[in-house]
């Protein structure tokens, strides 16, 4: 293939190479050498060359179906080195953690279920939905993880009394919260009932923090944890918001995280917050479907109103949120906390 794209270059197979490595914009380049000074300073040419986005793609496509399995010789390596030769597992960020993720059942709670596994953790999925967060413990299964599932009523306390208990009794520690569960509904100002309010309130800000509560109990007994809470730009202000209530409820979630990151600090627990834009899920689904019922608009002309809005012209996926809940249950982020992180788009500033 090197030869190939080398005869319609008019240039060697090594040139093509060095090319390829350039365009990956490193900052070390291997030159592919030779014995002899000339053959050098020819492949050394390969720096002149450009090469298309078509031959990049051909390139890349036969070089990702290649296994690279470290060194030729791990043994000789690991007595060159002194190092053991590196495990898939020794990469994942959470490995042999035990995380809560409430409302883990669908939506951006199963995406970060799932990427936790992924990344080595066993899984806690408190859901009031017995169907979906069965599944979504099955699939935290499939990734040979340990996956629970609690069915949890995020506005009763004594339903997240017990689930706390359950995931202690099973594990015998929590080390990661991340407390997801939330509801919303699309409202305007002079809609939003007292009903309204309390539904949204009792999960959103009640239950969250009295789950943040009892899990930090736990926490605490072994100086150690991670809670991420779920708030949303709506919770800064953001105009575009689904409704006041909502807005008031993330609000608090905000100003909780920073009081809690404060307080808990001492214990070694990190607590952050993040403030997801629109973002593809069954939460966003209802709204798409209540703006389609109340503006009588197709649900394309819906979801371009709120994309054409987002500075990056698209909105979040489960996956968007799931990468950065991921970063912040780890040691990566051992020294953040007290903050409330933007995955918008673009769409707000602080």
């Amino acid at each position: 293939m090197l030869r190939t794209i080398a005869d319609r270059k008019k240039a060697t197979p090594a040139q093509i190479a060095l090319a390829w490595l350039l365009a990956q914009k490193p900052w070390i380049v291997p030159i592919p050498g030779a014995k002899k000074l000339e053959r050098l300073e020819e492949n050394i040419g390969g720096a002149a060359i450009e090469l298309t986005s078509d031959d990049l793609r051909e390139i890349e496509s036969v070089a990702s179906s290649i296994t690279v399995q470290g060194a030729r010789d791990p043994e000789r390596l690991q007595r060159m080195t002194g190092l053991e030769p590196e495990r898939e597992d020794s990469r994942m960020l959470l490995k042999d953690k035990i995380a809560i993720v409430t409302g883990g059942g669908v939506g951006i709670g199963k995406a970060i279920a799932l990427r936790y596994a992924k990344e080595g953790a066993h899984i806690v999925v408190a859901e009031i939905n017995e169907v979906t967060g069965q599944q979504t413990a099955k699939e935290v299964s499939a990734h040979d993880r340990h996956g629970l599932f609690v069915k949890t009523d995020m506005s009763s306390l004594s339903h997240i009394d017990a689930m706390v208990e359950k995931a202690v009794e099973a594990f015998g520690r929590i080390d990661i919260l991340m407390n997801n569960a939330g509801v919303n509904k699309q409202l305007n100002f002079f809609e939003v009932t007292e009903r309204d309010w309390d539904w949204i309130h009792s999960i959103n800000a009640k239950g969250l923090f009295f789950c943040m509560q009892a899990v930090a109990r736990e926490m605490a007994k072994n100086n150690y944890g991670k809670i991420i809470n779920l708030a949303s730009i709506g919770g800064k202000g953001f105009r575009g918001t689904s409704n006041i209530a909502y807005a008031g409820s993330k609000g608090a979630v905000i100003a909780m995280t920073r009081i809690a990151a404060s307080q808990l600090a001492p214990h070694n627990i990190n607590v952050n917050a993040i403030c997801p834009g629109a973002t593809r899920s069954e939460m966003y689904d209802t709204i798409i479907r209540q703006i389609v019922d109340r503006d009588k608009i197709t649900e394309a002309e819906a979801i371009a109103r709120i994309d054409v809005s987002i500075p990056l012209r698209r909105s979040n996926t489960g996956d968007d949120i799931a990468n950065i809940a991921a970063f912040l249950a780890s040691e990566e982020s051992r020294n953040i906390t007290g903050q409330s992180l933007n995955v918008d788009g673009g769409l707000m500033w602080d």
